[in-house]
C-alpha cells in the first residue's frame, strides 16, 4: 500500500513539473514553446521541414546571443 501511494505521489510531481517545464507563451506577436521559461522554438515552426526548422532553430540561437 505505502509502495502504491509512494508511486502516485512521484507520477503526480513528475506530471507537475513536466506542465511547468514545457509551456507555451506569447512574445513579439508570435507564440514560442519554452523550457524553463526559455523561449525555445517558435509554434509554426513545427509546420515547415524538419531540416529547415532545425537551421532557423540555429540562426535564432545564434542572434539571441550576438
Amino acid at each position: 500500500m505505502f509502495k502504491a501511494s509512494r508511486e502516485r505521489n512521484a507520477e503526480k510531481y513528475v506530471k507537475e513539473c513536466a506542465k511547468r517545464t514545457f509551456q507555451i507563451t506569447e512574445h513579439n506577436g508570435r507564440f514560442w514553446f519554452t523550457y524553463n521559461g526559455s523561449l525555445f522554438c517558435p509554434c509554426d515552426m513545427m509546420k515547415k521541414d524538419p531540416m529547415d526548422a532545425l537551421s532557423q532553430l540555429r540562426n535564432l540561437y545564434i542572434s539571441e546571443l550576438l
